[in-house]
């Protein structure tokens, strides 16, 4: 008998929460605004905009053509660029452990800077190259 008196208490309340719920949903009040609402560009009238627009059509008016290299002041000019020495390439999987999915070899790179040197995995077919030397120079002669 307690049962069956808590099934209708429990379906009583379910169906009052779902009544609330379709009655609050469904009687909300209409928006007066329409779906469609009409705003004037401020940035067309901004001075500021104004000018970068008058710089953009300057800006494209501008024509180049190629003169300027036949030019002798132009072929005068010197390259000053130095070559870029290729370096080895780190991992082929950085973020996988150490040791773990490369060649397993790796290349000693030293830094003539602090005098170490640090370690980084070579590519296949790559040979690490030869450590600096660490023999002392020889003392230069003595000038009387």
């Amino acid at each position: 008998m307690k049962n069956l008196f808590a099934n209708k208490m429990l379906l009583l309340i379910v169906g009052v929460i779902v009544a609330f719920g379709l009655w609050y949903g469904l009687s909300s009040p209409s928006s007066d605004t329409s779906l469609l609402d009409t705003t004037t560009d401020t940035a067309a009238t901004d001075p500021a905009s104004q000018e970068v627009l008058e710089t953009l059509l300057a800006l494209r008016a501008i024509s180049l053509d190629g003169t300027i290299f036949q030019n002798p002041a132009f072929q005068s000019l010197q390259d000053f660029s130095t070559d870029i020495v290729p370096e080895p390439v780190g991992r082929q999987n950085p973020f996988a452990p150490l040791g773990v999915g490369g060649s397993g070899s790796q290349l000693a790179i030293p830094d003539e800077a602090a005098g170490l040197s640090t370690t980084t995995p070579a590519r296949p077919g790559q040979t690490a190259p030869k450590p600096p030397s660490t023999t002392p120079a020889a003392p230069s002669p003595a000038r009387p």
